[in-house]
This record gives C-alpha cells, sequence and structure tokens, in this order.
C-alpha cells in the first residue's frame, strides 16, 4: 500500500468528475487502437514497468482520451451516466474480490444479490418468483432463453436443442437474442421474424398466425421474445396481447427489457409495460437507465423454479452445502462472478428510487424535447414521435451521407450520435442518458447537423 499514491489516483478521479476541468473538450476522440497504445505508452509499461510516475501520466492520459459519457452532448448509447457511489461500490467489491460461484466465498455479495433481485422482482410485481444479476443484458438474454429451453426441453441439457425446436423474435431484436439463438444450438435459421406494423412493433394478430403455422408444421416454439423497448427505436411491443398469446398456446415468453424495463419506477411512464407481470422472464440493465456503471443487469424469472433448472449440473469442489444456502453458480453462466449488486446498491442506498425516477423522467421529456425541435425544421425528418429516450432523426441527405455526418460531429468534438437503420433509411440516433441534456445541446445540434448536410452539397 502507498498512500500518497491512491491518494493521486484519487485526485485524478476528481479531476475527471469535475465539469470545470473537462469543459471545451471533445465529446469522444476516435483513433485507431495501435495509434492510441503507442502514444500512452502502454507496450513498454506492461512489458517492462514504468513505475508510479509513470502509471499516473498514463492514467491521466487514459482519463483524457476517455468518450465523456457526462458530458450532455453525449447521446450515443445506451450507458448510465453513472453515480459516482456506484463506482465506489464497485472498487470495494475489488478489494474484497469475494467472487462466489460458491456461497461460502462471498456470502455479503450473495445476500446483497438476493436483496436487489426482490426488488427489481417487487417492481415488475412478482411476489414468488427469482433471478440473477448478471454481466450485462446480452448475458441475461442468453440466460433467461436457456431457461426457456430447460422448461420446454427438459432432456435438452444431455440431448441437446431437439430440430423441431424455433424462437419467435421481431428482427428489431437485440443482436443478443440471435446469437443466443447459435449458442443453444438452435440457430439463427430458427429464429422466426414476428410481423410487425410500420413501426417495428409487434402485430399480434401476426403473432397468433405465426403460432398457428409452427404448429401445424409440427414446430415446437421454444421461446417468444418481445421488447420494451427495442433497442434501435426505444419502442415497446404491445405487452398484454402478447401475454395472451402465449398463454392461449402454451410458450415460454421473454421480455427483453433491458433498457426499458426501468419505467416501472416511475407513475408517469410504468403504462409503456402493462402486462409484464405475464411474462416468464424479464432481462433488466441497472446500468442503463438506473444510474449504475456498467456491468450490471438482472435475469427474473416469474416462477422461483425456472432460475433452478436451467443448468444441470453439480461440482465437488464447489458443492459443501454448509452454508444452508443454494449455490450460485447453479443459476449462473459465471463461477467467479463479481459483486454485481454494490454497483446498484450504492445508487439506491444514496439516492433513492424517487431520484432514479425523476431522472428517468427528465430523459424520455428530454426526447419529447427534441423530437418537437426536429419536427418544427423542413429540413430535417423524425422516424416516429418517441415513446422513451431514443429518437431517430436525419437531414434530407442520402443514406450514404449519413456516416459522415456522424463522424464529422463526433470529429469536431461536438457531438457523439449513434446510427441506426428504420424503414429502409439510415438515422441519426440519439440516445439521450443525460438529464443535465436539454435545449440548449439540441438546438446547437439541429445546427450542426444542418451545416454539414449542406457542406455535402445536399440539403
Amino acid at each position: 500500500m502507498n498512500p500518497d499514491f491512491e491518494q493521486q489516483i484519487l485526485r485524478l478521479a476528481q479531476e475527471f468528475l469535475d465539469p470545470s476541468t473537462s469543459a471545451g473538450k471533445p465529446v469522444a476522440q476516435l483513433q485507431p487502437p495501435r495509434a492510441v497504445s503507442k502514444q500512452m505508452g502502454l507496450h513498454d509499461a506492461i512489458h517492462q514497468g514504468v513505475g508510479r510516475e509513470g502509471t499516473l501520466r498514463i492514467l491521466k492520459d487514459y482519463l483524457d482520451r476517455t468518450t465523456r459519457v457526462r458530458d450532455p452532448r453525449f447521446m450515443a448509447h445506451q450507458v448510465a451516466v453513472p453515480y459516482p457511489e456506484s463506482a465506489m461500490g464497485e472498487m470495494l467489491h475489488s478489494l474484497t474480490n469475494n467472487g462466489y460461484g460458491t456461497y461460502e466465498m462471498g456470502p455479503q455479495a450473495a445476500a446483497l444479490e438476493l436483496e436487489l433481485v426482490d426488488w427489481f422482482l417487487q417492481k415488475i410485481g412478482w411476489t414468488q418468483g427469482s433471478g440473477l444479476l448478471t454481466h450485462g443484458g446480452s448475458l441475461a438474454n442468453l440466460t433467461a432463453l436457456l431457461s426457456a429451453r430447460a422448461a420446454t426441453f427438459p432432456q435438452a441439457w444431455q440431448d441437446g436443442t431437439p430440430s423441431q425446436a424455433i424462437m419467435l423474435a421481431p428482427e428489431v431484436s437485440h443482436y443478443s437474442v440471435q446469437r443466443s439463438a447459435a449458442m443453444l444450438g438452435l440457430g439463427t435459421k430458427q429464429v422466426w421474424s414476428i410481423p410487425v406494423n410500420d413501426r417495428g412493433m409487434v402485430c399480434p394478430d401476426g403473432l397468433d398466425r405465426l403460432l398457428q403455422t409452427a404448429a401445424a408444421q409440427g414446430k415446437q416454439v421454444m421461446a417468444v421474445v418481445a421488447n420494451a423497448c427495442a433497442t434501435a427505436t426505444g419502442l415497446f411491443d404491445p405487452l398484454p396481447e402478447i401475454v395472451a398469446l402465449c398463454k392461449q398456446y402454451q410458450v415460454w415468453l421473454h421480455v427483453d427489457g433491458c433498457h426499458g424495463a426501468s419505467v416501472l419506477l416511475s407513475d408517469k411512464h410504468r403504462h409503456l409495460v402493462v402486462g409484464i407481470d405475464g411474462a416468464d422472464s424479464v432481462s433488466w440493465d441497472a446500468h442503463k437507465l438506473l444510474g449504475s456503471s456498467a456491468l450490471c443487469a438482472a435475469v427474473l424469472y416469474r416462477e422461483e423454479v425456472s432460475a433452478y433448472r436451467t443448468f444441470d449440473q453439480d461440482e465437488s469442489y464447489l458443492s459443501s452445502g454448509a452454508a444452508g444456502e443454494e449455490l450460485p453458480f447453479l443459476r449462473s453462466v459465471e463461477c467467479t462472478k463479481s459483486g454485481l449488486g454494490m454497483r446498484l446498491f450504492m445508487v439506491l442506498a444514496v439516492h433513492g428510487e424517487q431520484k432514479l425516477a425523476a431522472d428517468l423522467e427528465r430523459m424520455f421529456q428530454n426526447a419529447q424535447d427534441l423530437y418537437q425541435l426536429m419536427q418544427q425544421n423542413p429540413e430535417l425528418e423524425v422516424a416516429m414521435q418517441p415513446q422513451s429516450n431514443i429518437v431517430l432523426f436525419r437531414p434530407n441527405v442520402p443514406n450514404s451521407a449519413i456516416e459522415p455526418i456522424r463522424r464529422q460531429l463526433i470529429d469536431n468534438g461536438n457531438a457523439y450520435l449513434s446510427a441506426a437503420d428504420f424503414d429502409g433509411k439510415r438515422w441519426l440516433r440519439a440516445c439521450l442518458m443525460n438529464p443535465e441534456t436539454g435545449m440548449n445541446q439540441f438546438t446547437s445540434l439541429s445546427m450542426e447537423v444542418l451545416r454539414l448536410a449542406k457542406a455535402v452539397g445536399t440539403v
């Protein structure tokens, strides 16, 4: 331990968090990774060591180069502006290093996870459910779909996924759904696309016909996946109708609520996920709209048994039963798992869920404000009125011009947006994750986008 060295690292962190020290800096600085490595001197530091002073120089450079998610001009991806307390919780876990594949290794971490899972379940409205925390929504989706396979095909763990198995999901689902199908041995060709309306939301009549077709062809639906909300558009599927159909056909329903399930904290927006309690499983990320540092996600089940039949394994070096608790590794893909709960616990304990609800409502209102501003300008097009904090818009340019405009925004340091395809067009995608973003940023953004569009001679 070197107190002076540690204090200097904390000072760097404090300077990074101080808005006055980051004023005027670009939101993102994009260079090829190998060039960045050479400029930072990472090779020598790793292979030869550079001592504490050299390390501090690299750490300062690291923070100077970071993509600044706290900057109100950051509007690119679904990543929280994390509360500093969340990072402190992560630091405390890292110091204890209690990964808990077995309960004995981290009893306090397991206890915290169980309490947080109960909190998630209570928000959904489940009183007899279960779940676990995972490193991200992709792993949560995979775990939930493994559970769906275990429920639908109990012998699949030993015999593999049967050939008649299929999965139904809208094309706008997160790419982790297709990946999960491949990893489960189902194959992406067996993911049938659920018909959607002109906004990419599931059509219940189309789902009904697809379920009928599957039965007529002798297929067995392993799971239906619905979005709350879709990653690209931020729109919510009609859950009550989907729930009713899944109950009628007795198929597993998984709701990918990684982004949108957080509306359950808001009286104003909870209606967007009415019916979610009728699902069999839900994935929910705390590192999106709950102010937690990444990664901290949950996979949640309506029935307690669903969390325990997913993995049919036992290991003598982990299984002792001495503590009288279930073994976490029996519910999780992971064995040595980080104390993810500390990241969300610190936010809830310090700030309370009412603050998180207020932040979410501010972000959703920001999307409405940006939508109204863009809609008033005839040189800009908006894809649809937002339901969440995601807005798709574009200047009147060819699809091929969208990426150069986006990249120029980043290179100029003025804004950081992502992009998405929808309805045959390429759109600039604003994901408004910072409650402090507002009309000043929106006005500047619209003016800059139009300036860049004119520069390519298409407006």
